[in-house]
């Protein structure tokens, strides 16, 4: 009994062994650029899930609405039975009284108001595309999140690369220095400052890999992935080929096709609907109608006729049919004396006129914002780039000194310096300006398609 255990537990243990390769596997993400991330966003992100299901529910809603028109069905049995006094129509009392009577059938049953129906299906439809607009203002946000992580962490890979070449050449002026140091022509003081130097670039890069693991997993939250993924990128950071100038002299065009500014449109709408609706219920009447067709007559026993001569034959229930149609205005007496409900309709207008002026003033902010930051991001970049230049150059010259003998240890560890500092400094600014040249597509209102990724 026991070896059969041992047998089982090998076998699962070398089961597990085979499996765990392919689960490595099946974490991996490669990932060609942005655009591929946002397609994948749009049915693993949960927020746009979320987002999707609400679509979903006010299309179901529209659907609804639409059925106004159509009768209520209904289907019995009414069965009544009467025991002691009854009056009659006349005001006269009978005493002594058994009855009863079953009633059983179909039922048909309906209320019109022709012109509020129509006006609940508009609003129907509004709110179905007001969804759709919540559903973009949503994914732009969700993009967003979604390019900073993106860019952030191909600047944690590019910083990585780069502070290893760095410590790379560090570690081979570091072995050049030593030989100097040996043969007397260097002080050991100067080869432990540069051991230091190479500390901290190993230092700076165990920094930059948990940057890189925080927006790892950050990117993976946003698409709904196991925070463990390993992301596979095949892109890296580059300047976008331009830049806007200058934003345009009339932003009107822009601000109206931004999903924030057309759903409060709708919401307007929406409003002027209900104030149409509202004087449709009390001005136009409500049709009614009732019809049933059903089986009537007593229960258990044939019924007893009035007039009998007519019907010597008699049975317990008999097929019988009723229709009823009614007008009938609905006007509440505060709607004709205080008229607090129109007063309470026409706030509601006027309150969702001041939101949308409100959104239209925080877009255009948001526009020229973008677009400052787009500029500024630019030109820290193009100042990062120059000082980068010059570092690498000063490096280069230095430790080829060294190679040839003249040791100015302090003159190197400061080219290091500013080889590093420059590096991380233009890396993060070109993440930065990816992102908000991204970020003054989407304020701009920009389509997405396969053109919105392509800075241009």
């Amino acid at each position: 009994m026991t070896s059969n255990r041992a047998i089982f537990r090998k076998l699962a243990l070398c089961i597990m062994a085979a499996l765990l390769p392919l689960l490595s596997i099946s974490q991996k993400r490669h990932v060609k650029g942005l655009e591929s991330l946002m397609h994948m966003a749009d049915t693993a992100n949960p927020h746009l899930r979320e987002s999707l299901r609400e679509q979903e529910l006010s299309d179901a809603q529209w659907h609804f609405a639409r059925e106004w028109w159509l009768p209520e069905l209904s289907a019995g049995v009414r069965a009544h039975q009467l025991g002691g006094a009854a009056m009659n129509g006349n005001g006269n009392f009978y005493l002594d009284v058994s009855h009863d009577n079953l009633w059983m059938g179909p039922g048909l049953e309906a209320k019109w108001n022709v012109l509020s129906g129509k006006t609940t299906v508009q609003r129907a439809d509004l709110a179905r595309e007001a969804a759709g607009f919540r559903h973009q203002v949503r994914r732009n946000l969700v993009l967003l999140e979604i390019a900073d992580s993106y860019f952030r962490l191909l600047q944690a890979r590019q910083t990585l690369d780069a502070l290893d070449n760095l410590r790379k050449l560090s570690d081979q002026v570091s072995e050049q220095l030593l030989v100097h140091v040996n043969a007397g022509l260097a002080y050991s003081s100067d080869w432990l400052l540069f051991q230091s130097g190479t500390r901290r670039i190993q230092s700076e890069m165990q920094e930059m890999r948990a940057n890189e693991e925080r927006h790892s997993i950050a990117l993976s939250v946003l698409l709904g992935l196991d925070p463990e993924t390993e992301w596979i990128l095949e892109d890296s950071l580059s300047p976008p080929n331009q830049h806007p100038d200058s934003l345009p002299a009339s932003l009107d065009q822009f601000v109206a096709q931004r999903p924030e500014f057309r759903a409060a449109e709708t919401r307007i709408r929406d409003a002027q609907l209900a104030e149409k609706q509202l004087r449709q219920d009390r001005s136009f009447p409500q049709i009614e109608l009732q019809a049933s067709s059903a089986l009537f007559g007593r229960v258990g026993k044939d019924v007893e006729p009035v007039q009998t001569a007519q019907h010597p034959e008699t049975h317990s229930l008999y097929p019988t049919t009723e229709i009823n149609l009614s007008l009938s205005w609905q006007i509440p007496l505060g709607y004709l004396l205080r008229g607090n409900e129109r007063k309470t309709l026409a706030l509601q207008k006027k309150l969702t006129e001041d939101q949308l002026n409100t959104i239209e003033a925080g877009l255009r902010a948001e526009m020229h914002a973008a677009y400052r930051s787009v500029r500024l991001a630019s030109q820290k970049y193009a100042f990062c780039s120059e000082a980068v230049n010059f570092a690498v150059e000063a490096l280069e010259q230095a430790s080829s000194r060294i190679a040839l003998g003249v040791v100015r240890p302090m003159e190197n560890l400061q080219a290091m310096e500013s080889t590093l500092v420059g590096q991380r400094n233009m890396l993060d600014a070109l993440a930065k300006l990816n992102f908000e040249t991204f970020r003054l597509k989407l304020a701009l209102g920009t389509p997405f398609d396969s053109n919105f990724f392509r800075i241009e």
